[in-house]
């Protein structure tokens, strides 16, 4: 007689909740971008010869600006693309998961939220087909 076949089935763990953690070959970086640019440029053969040192400052130049018109609140768009805008999150109540009869006061706080472009939903939508 088999005594495992009466035994409650083990149920799996689930998952946390979040952003999962990503691999190195899935990041951009700055210099990647400015790499990916630099290829663009010279590919076009009717394009003047530029380096790739003034191509990284280009793009840390835009990056620079960028940054510098978010901190002036400034909403940034690019057609096909997306906006940026800030936002201001209102204060609210938190709680501590491990100790939920405690309410944390949460401050107001500005944040930068980023609205892609209907094009660029899906044009995402077909490079990234959902699978489960």
């Amino acid at each position: 007689m088999d005594t495992n076949s009466t035994a409650a089935p083990v149920a799996k763990p689930r998952k946390k909740a979040g952003r999962k953690p990503r691999a190195a070959d899935e990041t951009m970086t700055r210099r990647e971008l400015a790499s990916l640019v630099y290829k663009k440029i010279h590919a076009n053969s009717k394009t003047r010869r530029v380096s790739a040192q003034t191509v990284l400052d280009v793009v840390q130049s835009s990056i620079d600006a960028l940054q510098e018109a978010i901190l002036q609140g400034k909403h940034i768009e690019f057609r096909d693309f997306g906006v940026f805008e800030v936002i201001l999150r209102r204060s609210r109540q938190g709680r501590n998961p491990n100790k939920p009869d405690v309410s944390i006061p949460i401050p107001p706080r500005r944040t930068v939220k980023f609205k892609p472009s209907r094009k660029m939903l899906q044009a995402l939508c077909e490079a990234l087909p959902i699978t489960e």
